[in-house]
């Protein structure tokens, strides 16, 4: 029986069974913990530790949740380090959980350096120097950086992971600079690794925002258009019902947006935007699924050159959704290429024509979008366009799998139509 003392209480944590103790007094944990140990990815029979384990929550619910070898828990304050180890007892887990009362910057006195396959901490995120601090002492030390620093507890983290070692840690945004700056200086900064080598193609359009094959698979997809080219066309015939109205009560074609237009005018361009970000996200989550390792795409500089519909190109920011597949990508290891887009439209991808002006042309482009092939594939006439980006970059060095596929099989597996929410 586990003895309680003046506040505790014991928590069920809804998971295997598995219950904390905790003091009303002092800081009992909170979501960011619960959400901490779930997001980590723990291997089998790997050694972890936690920095600032408070009453051991973390330990605990990682225990619940994966097969571990052995978790150590480091805590300064002697009666929360106290109450920690109680609970270990209380759950039975004194051979997979160990409560070290130290200061995580003393860790060598009983832990190994780079000996540990992940670290996690939750530290204090509160400079003591530039807030109000708690009367409360147990609490004090908790949030505040009394007794240890944000570089104290990356400084040890990086000591004690060993080689291809992984940190997890939840902090507060307005100091997320301050975190990448120090774990760049102790050499753990966040890194993505592309474990892939496939190719992505995207050719950029209206109709068909993206559309998507890749080098190493058959799947192939278009990002549907329509709807963001329907929503700016209404926007814009709004905003001009509005101008007319205004040029009859000014007499003027020279006049002031009213408060009308320009909220019209704002929602247009938040519309646009949210739509671009989800459909660039979707594009990557995409070439993470098929293990994408660059993503080439259409050079789009001189795209409004020599089009009937300059107007929409200009007014659904083609170029800015560039730049969101580019900087995302580039958050997930993934590199981008750009390439000339000349001729990619008009040849024929399923007769490995060069790319050239010699067999440019456009006329096999039939109805409903269908570019139909030499040898009488008909294959949707922007897929073609893709397929030809992609073996652009690939100069001949292999031939994408879906042309490979097709020519096979006689027939080319349609495109997946996917729509932004």
């Amino acid at each position: 029986m586990i003895e309680l003392r003046g506040n505790e209480k014991v928590e069920d944590l809804q998971c295997r069974g598995l219950k904390i103790i905790q003091n009303k007094d002092w800081f009992c944990f909170g979501m960011d913990a619960v959400l901490l140990a779930n997001y980590c990815d723990i291997k089998d029979g790997e050694e972890v530790v936690d920095l600032g384990t408070g009453t051991g929550i973390i330990p605990i619910l990682i225990y619940g949740k994966n097969n571990v070898k052995k978790i150590y828990g480091l805590e300064l304050q002697k009666e929360v380090a106290e109450m920690a180890k109680r609970s270990i007892v209380l759950n039975s887990l004194e051979k997979y959980i160990e409560i070290v009362n130290e200061n995580v910057k003393d860790y060598k006195k009983h832990l190994k350096k780079n000996h540990f396959d992940t670290v996690v901490t939750n530290p204090p995120y509160i400079q003591a120097k530039n807030n109000l601090v708690s009367p409360k002492e147990k609490k004090a030390i908790s949030k505040h950086e009394i007794e240890g620093n944000l570089e104290d507890f990356i400084k040890t983290a990086s000591e004690l992971l060993k080689h291809r070692g992984k940190l997890y840690m939840v902090y507060r945004p307005n100091r997320l600079v301050e975190v990448f700056e120090l774990m760049k200086s102790y050499k753990i900064e966040p890194k993505n690794k592309v474990e892939g080598n496939n190719i992505m193609a995207i050719d950029l359009g209206l109709n068909n925002l993206a559309t998507l094959t890749f080098k190493d698979n058959v799947d192939n997809y278009i990002i549907n258009g329509k709807s963001i080219k329907s929503k700016n066309s209404y926007f814009n015939k709004e905003i001009t019902k509005l101008q007319a109205v205004r040029m009859k009560q000014t007499g003027s074609k020279k006049f002031k947006d009213t408060k009308k237009i320009k909220k019209l005018r704002t929602k247009r361009n938040n519309y646009i935007l949210d739509y671009l970000h989800k459909a660039s996200r979707k594009i990557i989550n995409l070439a993470k699924k098929h293990q994408v390792s660059k993503i080439i795409i259409g050079d789009i500089k001189q795209i409004k050159q020599n089009m009937n519909y300059n107007k929409s190109f200009v007014q659904v920011p083609i170029q800015r959704l560039k730049e969101l597949i580019e900087y995302k990508a580039k958050l997930e290891g993934i590199k981008v290429v750009f390439v000339n887009e000349a001729y990619t439209s008009g040849c024929s991808a399923m007769d490995l024509e060069t790319l050239n002006r010699d067999n440019y042309n456009k006329s096999r482009r039939i109805e409903r979008g269908l570019f139909k092939s030499n040898i009488g594939l008909t294959i949707n006439a922007d897929v073609n366009g893709s397929l030809n980006i992609m073996r652009k970059f690939l100069n001949k060095e292999c031939i994408p799998e879906l042309v490979n596929q097709a020519r096979d099989n006689g027939v080319v597996d349609p495109p997946s139509r996917l729509r932004i929410a």
